[in-house]
Parts: C-alpha cells; sequence; structure tokens
C-alpha cells in the first residue's frame, strides 16, 4: 500500500466511526489536520464523547428540576387575577400623591408645574375611575 492510500484509509478510519458522526468537526480536525494514529485519534474522539455525554446528562439533569410557581387561582382558565390587586386608577393616584408629597417643585419645574402636574394626574385620575 503506498503512503498516499494508507493516509486515505486512516483518514477513512477516523471518519466513519459512529463517535465521528457525532463529533464531526473533531473527527475531521484529528484526521486532516493531525497525525495522530487512527487509534489515537479514536481514542481522543471517545474521550471527547464521554465529556460531551457527561455534560449534556448534567444539563438535562439540571433542566428537569422544576422551578416553583407561584400558587394562583384561575391561571390558565381565561379568568382575569385581580384578587388582592388593586386597579390602575387606584395605583396611579397612590402614585401621584407619593410624588407630589416627596418631590420638591424645583425637581419638576417649580412651584407652577408641581401644581399643574398635580392638578393633570388628578383629571386623569378621574377619567379612569
Amino acid at each position: 500500500m503506498s503512503t498516499a492510500e494508507e493516509e486515505r484509509e486512516r483518514i477513512r478510519a477516523i471518519t466513519g466511526t459512529e463517535v465521528a458522526k457525532r463529533l464531526p468537526t473533531l473527527a475531521s480536525t484529528l484526521a486532516i489536520e493531525t497525525d495522530f494514529s487512527a487509534e489515537e485519534a479514536m481514542k481522543i474522539l471517545a474521550i471527547a464523547a464521554s465529556d460531551v455525554d457527561a455534560q449534556v446528562a448534567a444539563a438535562t439533569a439540571r433542566a428537569a428540576v422544576p422551578m416553583p410557581m407561584p400558587a394562583r387561582s384561575g391561571v390558565g382558565l381565561g379568568m382575569p387575577e385581580t384578587r388582592g390587586r388593586p386597579d390602575a386608577a387606584e395605583g396611579w393616584h397612590k402614585a401621584v400623591e407619593h410624588t407630589n408629597r416627596h418631590a420638591s417643585p424645583d425637581a419638576i419645574g417649580g412651584e407652577a408645574s408641581a401644581t399643574g402636574w398635580a392638578r393633570a394626574m388628578q383629571s386623569a385620575n378621574r377619567r379612569v375611575a
């Protein structure tokens, strides 16, 4: 057998294995870009495959752990969950009151702007309610 034929046989031996089908990039790199014998390359492929299998098993185990879900009634039954939640108008009213109490007039444009802001938000809250 000639040297070229021996090299082709080595490449076929490396790339023709089941492990090479799972790790084709590594197999072709070992076959074409290295001088490893077919036996050495197949040993490297087997080690890499076992590492990949271990990583996949670990990732699968982590994914199989159920995430705790908050208990909510009516979820998935087409029913809105409103129990214990304030309506939007009440929430906006509280937010505006808080802002008016704690924001300095300078921070929102001076005395006239703060008064105007409060009136505008009260008007919007009345429309929503």
